[in-house]
């Protein structure tokens, strides 16, 4: 048979495969490609009027490369004629590329409804309990998407998927499902760099950052994450009633710890309790299906209002339990002490078994009879958890939150099905060893640093155990000595230089390889025996360490876009016998060559800012690749 005949037989049995499989698993399809609904959209800030079509477009086109499902249109409001006509382009372009394209006739932070945070508490999720809030509304009414805008900050140019990876995972560990991106600030003149911005409120995502050409992976892990958190129904097992004086985010922030890690929760105010509560079949439920087993009143609650009372008292009669503390006064004039107190009593009387004071939540619950939900035999573990429940499936979304990596048991409340992890960086899916305890399931995972995978448990099975075989990784050979850097053009840096060890770029004495800010191409040549091929598989390239963000190229064949640690790729079909080249493409930040810029007698400056972000004495950002680089391989 020809081979060209048999490769296309080949390539399309493959295809049909692949099309097949999501065809049988649509949650599985979402995950691969997800949908519009799933995927990151932008502020996108036209500062005053300055904007041309030709950079729109190139705007646009970034974003739709990215993966960007659309964008808020802030400052839509100047009105010229020229104005007019480039909005107009903008619609139509935005139309065939099919993003959204909301609008708001304001500057953005003009009506924003509460103080920004200070520079020294930038990026750092103040808002959980804002978020957790949301989300708590959202699972009450039936809503499978909570939208929040994330990563307003004030270090400039200064952050990668790596270091936001956290901010974001503790956004989704408190129910955040989509993400709106700020601030991306129309760029209308392309010789300045990295450009325009609204002054000290980032996170300057744009497509002049630095690392904007490898966006589109950070916006697939979070597009990823989103649609398998917006799959199903939350399961949570406590409503917190946080009173009827106060906003969520001055009650509430950092109190929760008093909810053991096992077991999740939503919040609930008079409003929710009053109208949207019952106690039925041994759950204080919802309209919509969710169910929580205990009512736990948080310690703002000392304060109740009569109508609260009478329903808690209607939980309690039917069997509810309620935790938490005793209210001590009624809210208001308006209600009636004696019947306050008599209520009061009559729920904290000593024949009510369901009502205690004093017990932790945890405790409450085991007397409920309620088995964890999740639980890690590795008290120090650090984890966040939530558990989606479909028909079909459930789906656990597990959070490493150290910097370390850990091996580690984990047991779920799930019985009877197989289980699979499902990484969100990078679409993979595989097997995982677990073992049936009872009612729950125990799984085996090795968390990278950071980590964050999904848990999945779908088909049925009645195999009570299951392990993968074990691998060894055998380090092969350290690519070491010999590289050749190629700088991006019209940076500062000479066109290429020659490094024998690999350091940060901030050590070199040359002072255009020193502030260098951009994109760097480490390249050389290695060999790779036959017997390797014949006896290896799995290989493994291990970068190292990285900053920031790292392409691989191997023999002219892209591999692929390593960008939190460990800087990692699978390379199995790229090598070959004999000599192979090896093209690493280090992108770092904007940060080196604006400080570079700001130094005496600079006459030749590069970047441009609307505001002095930094200075000749700020402190420069490790840069470059600074490995080691090793090959790695398992054994056949």
């Amino acid at each position: 048979m020809n081979k060209q005949l048999l490769f296309c037989l080949l390539a399309i049995s493959l295809f049909s495969t692949v099309v097949l499989a999501q065809k049988s698993d649509p949650i599985k399809a979402g995950f691969l490609h997800p949908p519009k609904t799933a995927k990151p959209s932008i502020w996108w800030h036209w500062m005053n009027g300055n904007i041309t079509k030709e950079e729109i477009k190139k705007d646009v086109l970034w974003m739709k490369k990215s993966g960007i499902g659309g964008f808020q249109n802030f400052d839509a409001a100047m009105m010229t004629p020229a104005w007019r006509a480039v909005f107009k382009y903008t619609t139509k372009l935005t139309d065939s590329l099919k993003l959204k394209m909301p609008h708001l006739n304001s500057r953005g932070w003009t009506n924003t409804g509460k103080p920004l945070s200070k520079p020294a508490d930038s990026l750092q999720v103040k808002t959980a309990d804002d978020i957790r809030a949301a989300a708590s509304k959202a699972h009450i009414i039936g809503q499978n998407i909570v939208t929040a805008g994330a990563f307003t900050t004030a270090a400039a140019w200064s952050y990668t998927p790596e270091n936001l990876k956290p901010i974001a995972d503790l956004a989704l560990a408190n129910g955040l499902n989509r993400f709106v991106l700020p601030s991306s600030t129309h760029q209308p003149l392309d010789d300045k760099i990295p450009g325009l911005d609204i002054n000290p409120f980032g996170q300057w995502f744009n497509r002049r950052e630095t690392w904007a050409n490898y966006a589109g992976v950070w916006i697939d892990y979070l597009a990823r994450s989103s649609y398998l958190l917006q799959q199903g129904k939350f399961v949570a097992d406590v409503a917190v009633y946080y009173g009827e004086d106060n906003n969520i985010n001055s009650v509430n922030r950092i109190r929760t710890s008093f909810i053991p890690i096992s077991y999740n929760y939503d919040f609930v105010n008079s409003d929710i309790l009053l109208h949207e509560l019952t106690y039925v079949n041994g759950y204080f439920t919802t309209k919509t299906g969710m169910k929580y087993k205990v009512l736990f009143l948080d310690s703002n609650a000392k304060q109740m209002s009569i109508d609260v009372l009478r329903k808690i008292k209607s939980f309690v009669d039917a069997g509810g339990m309620v935790t938490g503390i005793k209210p001590e006064r009624p809210t208001g004039l308006k209600d009636n002490n004696v019947l306050f107190y008599q209520l009061v009593n009559k729920i904290w009387s000593p024949a009510h078994k369901n009502v205690t004071i004093g017990k932790t939540v945890k405790e409450v619950l085991e007397l409920a009879g309620v088995a964890t939900d999740f639980s890690c035999t590795d008290a120090n573990a650090n984890l966040m958890y939530v558990h989606r429940k479909l028909k079909d499936r459930d789906i656990y979304w597990v959070n490493n939150r150290k910097k370390e990596a850990q091996k580690l048991e984990i047991v779920f409340r799930v019985i009877g099905k197989e289980v699979e992890l499902w990484h969100p960086e990078t679409g993979k899916i595989e097997k995982v060893n677990y073992t049936f305890l009872g009612n729950k399931t125990k799984v085996t995972i090795n968390f990278t640093p950071n980590d964050a995978v999904f848990v999945v448990f779908s088909k049925k099975t009645k195999q009570a155990t299951y392990t993968k075989p074990i691998e060894v990784e055998n380090k092969l050979i350290r690519l070491a000595g010999g590289w050749e850097v190629n700088f991006q053009k019209e940076r500062g840096a000479p066109e290429s230089i020659k490094m024998d060890d690999l350091k940060s770029f901030t050590e070199n004495e040359n002072t255009g390889v020193k502030y260098f800010s951009g994109t760097a191409t480490y390249a050389q040549y290695f060999d790779v025996p036959q017997y390797w091929l014949n006896n290896y598989k799995g290989f493994n390239l291990d970068l190292g360490t990285v900053k920031e963000i790292a392409e691989v190229i191997i023999n002219g064949q892209a591999i692929g876009v390593a960008w939190k640690t460990p800087y990692q790729l699978e390379i199995n079909n790229a090598l070959r016998a004999g000599s192979n080249k090896i093209e690493i493409k280090v992108t770092n930040l904007w940060v080196n060559r604006i400080i570079g810029d700001m130094q005496a007698g600079e006459t030749n400056k590069i970047t441009y800012t609307s505001m002095p972000f930094y200075q000749a004495n700020s402190t420069l950002l490790p840069s470059g690749l600074m490995g080691p680089v090793i090959l790695n391989a398992v054994k056949k």
